[in-house]
């Protein structure tokens, strides 16, 4: 890219997922698996952040401290950050220690909406018919960001905070063994933080907090797709703690959905094996 091109929405979203490695590390003191952040980012054109280089608003670079003096607009972000980042450990702990099974995400939902909620999002629950599913929404018009995540815990992986051998805070209990709690508080963090920047630099963009409940089972966005939520973004943002500090792009994975097999029919098989099990003693 050549000149001093201007600064989007779009990109204060990808700087917001860098900068979120540091808070997430913050978190991460107190879970027992010490994962740094990564997001799987889809980065649409109107980003223009080619992979594998870092975007600035002075061109490219790769020093972090030189990019983040760069402009007003990245460094007002990265404050804002800053200056929440004991409330964002907090959310994480608080879903941490909720530590609830998918499709029950009761409280860890409420206490994410209310968020959201004070900083000026608009609310959409049960979205797809799942009860524990959400979007929040803020701004208008183009580019849209989506920024989509989860977070319910697995059964019987109950953990004390900090301790890095197996030690339950109730036997047999859920627990948040895959860091579905950072997840989450990476994505409800960067919401406020986007807003704050849309707003001081009246920048145009819409912000679609997407919160998908029932990760592990592989239910809930699937239906999130057949029902349009994803038609007309320009840019999806899934984080998820990793063993190491990375970004992937474009079509990555498969996509699977959750299905139960039902046979109907008499026991005809089971006979005939027993035939042929007959004639073989025979």
């Amino acid at each position: 890219m050549v000149g001093k091109p201007t600064l989007s929405a779009g990109g204060i979203a990808a700087f917001i997922f860098w900068k979120h490695r540091s808070i997430v590390k913050t978190v991460l003191i107190r879970p027992a698996r010490p994962f740094d952040f990564c997001v799987f980012a889809v980065l649409a054109h109107k980003i223009g952040w080619p992979p594998g280089r870092q975007y600035n608003c002075h061109g490219w670079g790769t020093d972090r401290n030189e990019q983040r003096n760069h402009c007003a607009e990245k460094k007002a972000v990265f404050d804002y950050l800053d200056s929440n980042a004991a409330a964002f450990a907090g959310l994480g702990d608080s879903i941490f220690h909720f530590a609830e099974l998918g499709m029950q995400e009761f409280e860890s939902v409420e206490l994410m909406t209310s968020l959201l909620g004070d900083a000026g999002f608009v609310i959409e629950r049960e979205v797809s018919g799942f009860p524990t599913a959400f979007i929040a929404s803020y701004g208008s018009g183009s580019p849209v960001i989506a920024i989509h995540t989860e977070y319910d815990a697995n059964p019987k992986n109950s953990q004390q905070p900090g301790v890095p051998e197996q030690s339950e805070i109730e036997p047999g209990a859920p627990g948040h063994c895959e860091g579905h709690n950072v997840n989450a508080t990476v994505m409800i963090s960067a919401a406020p933080s986007i807003k704050y920047q849309i707003d001081a630099s009246g920048l145009t963009g819409t912000i679609r907090i997407i919160g998908a409940p029932a990760e592990e089972q592989l239910l809930s966005r699937p239906y999130f797709v057949r029902d349009g939520h994803f038609d007309d973004v320009d840019v999806a943002f899934h984080d998820h703690v990793d063993s190491e500090f990375k970004s992937d792009y474009g079509l990555m994975q498969t996509a699977v959905v959750s299905a139960e097999s039902i046979f109907h029919g008499g026991r005809t098989g089971a006979r005939r094996q027993g035939a042929v099990e007959g004639s073989r003693r025979a």
